[in-house]
């Protein structure tokens, strides 16, 4: 059976209802939202992609090479150095994971990112080393850090935004945003030369 427009309009009216019964049901349990996005459809493609990020993760780690898990790591040992009332000893929980994964991506660190962002790690370590207090875990840590590492640059810690102001006025960013379109559809023809033809 066809359903005409004013079909269609209450068929829809009533299936938003029933799914906001459901949203707020579910909204109260974990079993149950658990269960709701195991059948429903929604934020599929966000799933596969988060399980194509843990594999690759998992694949760094299996490699013994992790630059995510480093990275991470020095950023939260950063944001802890920059803190106005700085705890005067932090990250003990993983300043020892920290420093393994230093020592294992070392000899990784080939291409001229990866370079600068070792720079970066290691003005980091050596900042935390020489700001927090002795614990046996910290010490242990520096042991295994200063080892390996070279002398910091001391360039990278913390990172400075600088007092230069912006040239570019008010109305220039907002008349450059109100000019930005979303990318729909691309020519078949992928030479630069064409990048600029109208279709």
């Amino acid at each position: 059976m066809k359903l005409g427009t004013r079909g269609w309009m209450i068929a829809k009216t009533a299936y938003s209802h029933i799914k906001y019964g459901i949203i707020k049901t579910i909204s109260h349990s974990r079993i149950l939202a658990t269960l709701y996005f195991a059948i429903s459809p929604t934020y599929r493609r966000e799933q596969r992609a988060l399980v194509s990020g843990l594999l690759t993760h998992m694949k760094d780690l299996k490699q013994d090479a992790s630059f995510f898990l480093l990275r991470r790591n020095i950023h939260r040992i950063e944001k802890g150095l920059v803190m106005p009332h700085r705890r005067p000893l932090f990250a003990i929980n993983y300043i020892g994971e920290t420093v393994e994964y230093y020592v294992k991506c070392l000899k990784n660190c080939t291409d001229g990112l990866a370079v600068r962002e070792f720079d970066w790690a290691t003005d980091v370590l050596h900042q935390y080393f020489a700001s927090v207090e002795s614990h046996p875990y910290v010490k242990k840590s520096q042991t295994a850090f200063l080892k390996v590492a070279p002398t910091g640059k001391g360039t990278a810690v913390p990172y400075k935004r600088g007092a230069a102001q912006s040239s570019v006025p008010y109305e220039d960013l907002m008349a450059l945003a109100y000019q930005r379109k979303s990318v729909r559809t691309f020519l078949k023809n992928r030479s630069p030369a064409n990048w600029l033809t109208k279709p």
